[in-house]
């Protein structure tokens, strides 16, 4: 299967798998140029953790499919956490508590069955939470 990328796809590819992977060398052999009678570079992709150039494509393609599989908590979600939160334990908490607590409340994930959510901080105006 042959997938056409463009240049600027590739340029994001990169980006994302770079943090992951070792810079391979690129080499030449000066036997290999005379017999072929033109210049042929080697791109070393065999001494990458795994020994193959097929982890560029299968880290881009796990890596995309997080990024699309991930999804957004909106500001009224975190709104609605936090006053749950503060009406029915008597607490308040921090913003980026009650992220993790609305992603858990309006993006129920599938594959988890017991999620866990660490309330902290108390630093928080009350009137924050009430209408």
């Amino acid at each position: 299967m042959t997938t056409e990328m463009s240049v600027a796809e590739m340029r994001a590819a990169h980006k994302r798998t770079a943090p992951f992977l070792h810079k391979t060398s690129i080499m030449s052999s000066e036997n290999i140029n005379e017999k072929v009678g033109v210049p042929v570079l080697f791109k070393c992709e065999h001494l990458q953790k795994t020994g193959s150039f097929k982890v560029r494509g299968a880290l881009n393609s796990a890596i995309r499919a997080k990024e699309q599989e991930a999804k957004g908590v909106k500001e009224e979600e975190i709104k609605e956490a936090l006053k749950l939160v503060w009406t029915r334990l008597k607490q308040r908490i921090e913003p980026s508590a009650a992220l993790a607590f609305a992603g858990v409340l309006y993006h129920k994930p599938k594959h988890v069955k017991l999620p866990l959510v660490i309330l902290c901080g108390g630093n928080v105006d009350a009137n924050y939470v009430i209408d």
